[in-house]
């Protein structure tokens, strides 16, 4: 007598299976928290191009977790059954499983920028453009617009190319938040530069259309959570679809306990503070809200689920050289630094240092007992008076090795480097 036994979808779509087959071909996550081991079949998910959007590449986000999905290493939360077909398409967001070593899995989400038939209607209108009414090449037909002529010329990437882009991170562009954007691309390889002589043709496309669409993947890769910022991880992207980290939807927690609803308004209040003021001197706002704009990761961290509607104003394009034009020279440290500006003070060069005070500025910044963690901060508040540094000298590290390895502090200090660069 055989037991048959239903394997349920997110949208109730049900599949009937022998036990004895479900035993052999179907092992899916009872708890993210307890993974199985990996199903032994192998397994005979249908990919299609049409599902996952790679059939209109280079009109897309991105190939770089293409590779995980056909070595079944990214598996869909209720269909890991190797028989099974895939989830229906017409939806936004799918639950997954994520692995790097077919051991460890992790709860990953698995999304579209914006939904099936938005895309379907989008590329119809494209193909109506040049009057093809039921289908075309979008991508050809993309590259041959005005705008992509200039960004295939384009060695950089500046305002005037994102100038009418939809997204609201580029209402008002700044070269510096541009120039992030190229840095940080995760669909390219890093070639630690601000220009795009490493961008091909198609990986231009492919950012153009991202920023086009929706920029939520963007903002997920220049601001990464590993650095602090509110936002889930990005790990890549499959044609039209992209993975991110897991996420709770913030209405789960609509009739929580009153110490669990006080802790996520304490930790909302925290987000909205970070967002107007940060050592990174970038202005976040929301355009407007929506039931999905927020989640909370599975520790009870509160984050920004979806940025598809956080502008960004760069407030380092207030500041200025000084109110005379002049450059200013920072230099900041612990209380070495203060001691040689006394030094300096009692010199006939003077805390000038003898260089001219109409073109040139020298402030001293030093504190006793200051270690290298403190300086972003300590530069942060400087920077929020509305004078930027033209020249920083920085003499700091001594009271880390304390508690530090010199190779710990090193990398440290090359992160951090590379963050002040950036601004």
């Amino acid at each position: 007598m055989w037991l048959k036994m239903w394997c349920i979808s997110t949208v109730v779509w049900f599949v009937l299976f022998p036990l004895q087959i479900w035993l052999l071909a179907c092992k899916p996550f009872s708890d993210a928290s307890d993974p199985p081991p990996e199903p032994r079949i192998k397994s005979s998910y249908s990919f299609g191009k049409t599902f996952l959007g790679l059939d209109k590449c280079n009109a897309c986000i991105g190939t770089s977790m293409c590779k995980k999905f056909f070595k079944d290493e990214i598996r869909f939360e209720n269909w890991l059954c190797p028989r099974l077909k895939l989830p229906s398409d017409y939806l936004q967001s799918y639950s997954g499983n994520y692995t790097d070593d077919s051991e460890s899995w992790r709860q990953v989400e698995i999304s579209r920028l914006m939904s099936k038939h938005q895309h379907d209607l989008s590329d119809k209108r494209i193909c109506a453009s040049i009057s093809k009414i039921k289908s075309c090449s979008i991508e050809q037909v993309l590259m041959k617009t005005e705008r992509f002529r200039k960004w295939s010329l384009a060695k950089r990437l500046t305002p005037d190319l994102v100038q009418g882009l939809p997204s609201p991170i580029l209402r008002c562009p700044s070269q510096r938040l541009l120039d992030r954007i190229v840095r940080r691309y995760a669909e390219v390889l890093d070639a630690g530069s601000v220009f795009m002589d490493h961008f091909t043709d198609r990986d231009k496309m492919r950012l153009l259309y991202t920023l086009s669409i929706n920029a939520h993947p963007i903002v997920l890769q220049i601001f990464p959570g590993s650095e602090g910022w509110p936002f889930p991880k990005y790990l890549g992207a499959c044609g039209r679809l992209i993975v991110s980290t897991s996420t709770i939807p913030l209405k789960e927690f609509y009739n929580s306990t009153a110490e669990v609803a006080a802790d996520l308004g304490y930790q909302l209040l925290r987000i909205i503070k970070s967002m107007r003021s940060n050592d990174m001197n970038y202005l976040f706002y929301f355009t407007h809200i929506e039931k999905d704009t927020f989640g909370v990761f599975s520790d009870g961290r509160l984050f920004i689920k979806n940025s598809s509607t956080v502008g960004i104003i760069d407030m380092q394009e207030g500041c200025v050289r000084g109110p005379d034009g002049s450059c200013s020279v920072w230099i900041v440290g612990h209380s070495f630094v203060r001691w040689a500006e006394k030094q300096a003070a009692s010199r006939h060069f003077g805390t000038q240092l003898g260089l001219d005070g109409a073109r040139i500025r020298v402030i001293w910044v030093g504190k006793s007992g200051m270690r290298w963690g403190e300086l972003l901060v300590v530069l942060s508040r400087k920077i929020e008076r509305g004078i930027c540094p033209d020249l920083l000298v920085i003499h700091l590290g001594e009271n880390d090795l304390v508690s530090l390895s010199g190779i710990g502090l090193l990398k440290i200090m090359k992160m951090d480097l590379v963050r002040i660069k950036e601004r």
